[in-house]
């Protein structure tokens, strides 16, 4: 063989980038689903932690990599509600950042319209709002994540919630009794169905879920001032001292004149 023969010519590099595009274009889209998803459970511990701020820039980034993932527009959503509210579990009324939140959710719906978790969290937004259109349509939203979610035990929670705050103390209970029924040890439904049946006058099973609330949570403060206070009501004094003085104990940091004036009123009788 000559040395001709032996001759070989460097390939075209614009035919081997060709071939080589689908391998890179998968690249980078694995890459990028991989940050998205990080940067979005990075944003769920942030939120979870109280750190709205810089939960939000973490759910951007991952919606900037990734802008068709409905669960990260819920996400956000749900962040920019609990940065309006501040302090999700009651209800609040008002306008002031619910509309970033409310187009997030509504995002959330219109990419996975059977999304049960973004109706909840567009019921908590509208609801938050206040007014009686907006309960109205808190409701359609629950209605539907249950529908949707016949398990969900968030939906009944929160549209038990809605109808305490609309005084329906008989439907809030219904739906708080749904929740325990599927998360037996869910502390706020207890806490939730002792206000309704303390609404309704019905001290002893309000006392029963505050005393089971304190069971699963032997720091919840307000069960044992409820408890306390519904103590007094039925002229058990010392129960009703126990109840008030622990509650004192664990808001030693905060202002509770009310239950010192009740604890000073129950020792002197």
């Amino acid at each position: 063989m000559s040395d001709f023969d032996t001759i070989t010519y460097p390939k075209d590099s614009s035919s081997i980038f060709i071939r080589l595009l689908p391998v890179i274009v998968l690249i980078v889209i694995i890459v990028s689903q991989y940050l998205a998803v990080k940067h979005n459970f990075d944003g769920i511990a942030l939120t979870e932690a109280g750190n709205y701020e810089e939960a939000i820039t973490e759910y951007n980034k991952a919606i900037k990599l990734c802008p068709f993932k409905a669960s990260f527009y819920n996400n956000r959503g749900y962040t920019y509600f609990l940065k309006a509210t501040k302090n999700y579990g009651h209800i609040f009324h008002g306008n002031t950042g619910l509309n970033e939140a409310l187009a997030d959710v509504n995002k959330a719906i219109k990419l996975k319209p059977n999304f049960a978790d973004a109706y909840i969290n567009r019921g908590l937004v509208t609801r938050s709002k206040g007014g009686h259109e907006n309960y109205t349509g808190s409701f359609t939203d629950f209605d539907r994540a249950i529908e949707l979610d016949p398990d969900n035990y968030k939906a009944y929670f929160v549209r038990g919630e809605t109808y305490f705050g609309i005084n329906d103390y008989d439907k809030a209970i219904t739906d708080f009794d749904t929740v325990l029924n599927l998360m037996p040890n869910y502390t706020y439904a207890y806490y939730w169905r002792g206000l309704c049946y303390s609404k309704k006058g019905d001290l002893d099973k309000a006392i029963a879920d505050y005393t089971k609330v304190i069971e699963l949570d032997s720091n919840s403060a307000s069960a044992y001032n409820n408890r306390g206070f519904l103590y007094a009501q039925k002229g058990e004094k010392d129960k009703a001292i126990s109840d008030l003085e622990k509650y004192i104990f664990l808001e030693k940091e905060k202002p509770v004149i009310w239950a010192e004036e009740k604890l000073e009123e129950l020792k002197s009788q």
